[in-house]
């Protein structure tokens, strides 16, 4: 099952959106990323690109 598991996750790597860097290391050998803010691409259409405040509410 770990060759399987390991194709899986290579396979979603290569077709996901997620973009992550290497911000550093500690000294226990912990490693830390800085991945952007998750951007909601339905937000950029649905009022013509603006990105303000949610919709309230009444809005929905």
């Amino acid at each position: 099952m770990g060759w399987s598991q390991e194709l899986f996750r290579t396979v979603w790597r290569a077709l996901s959106k997620e973009v992550k860097e290497l911000v550093g290391t500690d000294h226990f050998g912990n490693k830390y990323y800085y991945i952007p803010a998750y951007k909601n691409w339905r937000a950029c259409f649905s009022d013509g690109g603006s990105q303000g405040s949610p919709p309230a509410m009444a809005q929905l």
